[in-house]
């Protein structure tokens, strides 16, 4: 038999006052604007670079808008890949390495790995280079070996790695290296500029920078005088930022999307340069 109490129960609920359901709707609201900002955030990444075409173009201190170059070009589609906000700043070559490596930028285009072995770098290279050395058409150099170079005065750029001469022009023992320093549009122009004084006899740069840039200044004609190996550069982020490490996998990830869809195979075709992945 039930109890009479259990019977007769009836429980009543006071309805919520209207402005709680008020101040719920906002709170929901508020989630999910929060939410939604939070996915679209983008990450604010300051780059320091210097210019090397076709690889990468500068004018007045600023990327030029068209053609920028294709390193600047891949790291621009992978930008919108990864919801990363690019901010580049002009800055010469060894002044990169320091900004980047004391976190004053968030990373660096392009760089060879042995130019900062203590920076933080993508499985993935951005550029490529194949040093040469050039002197003018009157010239008979030929480089096939170090002991080559003691017979001539050589043109480098300040804190440049260049691979296999690179202990031969830092011991400078025959006194026959000269360096020049500045934005990297400028040192390459120096360069030129001394080898028509007749100031040096040969310098080495990247082959696609020097045909790009002697291209665009119609300057005399130079011969190449042999080459030494062909080098990956690189994106390289700064060691002292912990987002560095995410940031290199998120590139990583972006470029072989890139490359699988085909828009890599455009940009390379767009600048003439054979993709070097293959």
């Amino acid at each position: 038999m039930k109890s009479r109490y259990l019977m007769h129960y009836s429980p009543t609920f006071k309805a919520a006052p209207r402005y709680f359901y008020a101040k719920l709707w906002l709170l929901l609201t508020l989630v999910s604007q929060f939410s939604t900002l939070s996915a679209n955030e983008q990450k604010h990444i300051l780059v320091g670079t210097g210019d090397g075409p076709p690889f990468i173009r500068t004018e007045n201190g600023s990327i030029y808008k068209e053609p920028p170059g294709l390193s600047i070009e891949i790291l621009q589609s992978i930008a919108k890949h990864n919801s990363w906000k690019l901010e580049f700043v002009e800055m010469p070559f060894a002044r990169q390495i320091v900004a980047t490596r004391l976190g004053e930028v968030d990373a660096m285009v392009a760089v060879f790995k042995m130019d900062a072995p203590d920076l933080l770098y993508p499985l993935t290279p951005i550029a490529v280079a194949e040093h040469c050395f050039f002197t003018r058409e009157d010239t008979d150099f030929w480089f096939t070996s170090l002991q080559d170079l003691d017979a001539i005065k050589l043109g480098v750029i300040n804190d440049y790695n260049y691979g296999l001469i690179d202990d031969y022009v830092a011991e400078n023992k025959q006194d026959n290296i000269l360096k020049v320093s500045g934005q990297d549009k400028d040192s390459l122009t120096k360069l030129l500029a001394l080898l028509h004084m007749r100031r040096i006899d040969a310098f080495i740069e990247a082959k696609s920078v020097v045909e790009h840039v002697t291209n665009s200044l119609n300057t005399e004609t130079l011969r190449i005088a042999g080459c030494t190996t062909i080098s990956p550069a690189y994106i390289a982020f700064s060691p002292v930022s912990e987002e560095s490490e995410q940031l290199a996998h998120e590139f990583d990830s972006a470029i072989e999307q890139l490359r699988t869809q085909g828009e890599l195979k455009q940009l390379f075709q767009k600048y003439g340069i054979t993709d070097w992945h293959k």
